[in-house]
């Protein structure tokens, strides 16, 4: 079978013009150009992501290590009141 193109041919459906081929290379070139735009488009795209994803990442990081600081702080102050609770309990009468 031959493309659609080819069946518009003033030749024999046998023998495609040169025209023909020619008009498909050309289609073909253009096609690749929109394509190798594309992957152009979608690499910058890729590194822009990148780069997004790895500021998040250190901010998630930051916050984290906060979160932990900030629940270490609060044990040690819970053990502390605890603590003094159970000295005031002991040195009563």
């Amino acid at each position: 079978l031959l493309p659609p193109s080819l069946h518009h041919s003033p030749f024999p459906p046998s023998l495609p013009s040169t025209v023909a081929l020619t008009e498909q290379v050309q289609a073909l070139q253009r096609d690749k150009e929109i394509l190798k735009t594309n992957l152009n488009k979608a690499e910058e795209e890729v590194k822009l992501l990148f780069e997004e994803n790895r500021a998040l990442d250190e901010a998630n990081k930051r916050l984290l290590c906060l979160l932990e600081k900030e629940q270490k702080h609060r044990s040690e102050r819970k053990h502390s009141a605890s603590n003094s609770t159970k000295v005031k309990s002991t040195n009563q009468p």
